[in-house]
């Protein structure tokens, strides 16, 4: 049997956003993405009894960030523009991704992103005994 990561399973595409909001298509490697993420075992299965057997829609979610979480499923590291975590548009960016992963339900991206947004000398202190809540627009 192949490790879930492998390269030669088949493709899914992935429709990000609405028309209106301009539509953005990825084609991603299903079993990788399964393996990683709950919802899209359930929506690959959906998806395979429907019409079209090899799309998913997601049509409220913001076709940047899922690129984001795309790059980081694939490369195991998160492109950003910014240069700093303590930069609000790159905290922004890093919540908006946090909270994509845990609609996926992927945590290895969660655990990845948490870091980030503490910076490695925070999580040494145990930064995460205490929770921040951060309003988050869905």
């Amino acid at each position: 049997m192949m490790p879930s990561t492998s390269f030669d399973s088949s493709t899914i595409s992935v429709f990000i956003g609405s028309i209106e909001s301009g539509r953005r298509s990825f084609r991603v490697h299903k079993r990788l993405f399964s393996s990683r993420s709950g919802f899209f075992v359930r929506a690959v299965k959906q998806a395979e009894s429907g019409p079209i057997p090899w799309e998913i829609a997601m049509l409220k979610d913001n076709a940047s960030v899922f690129n984001l979480y795309v790059n980081l499923t694939y490369s195991g590291s998160i492109a950003t523009k910014c240069s700093s975590a303590k930069d609000p548009k790159e905290w922004a960016t890093l919540v908006q991704l946090c909270v994509l992963a845990e609609k996926l339900e992927d945590p290895r991206v969660k655990n990845r992103i948490i870091p980030q947004q503490h910076g490695p000398e925070n999580t040494k202190r145990g930064a995460f005994r205490r929770g921040v809540a951060i309003p988050v627009e869905f």
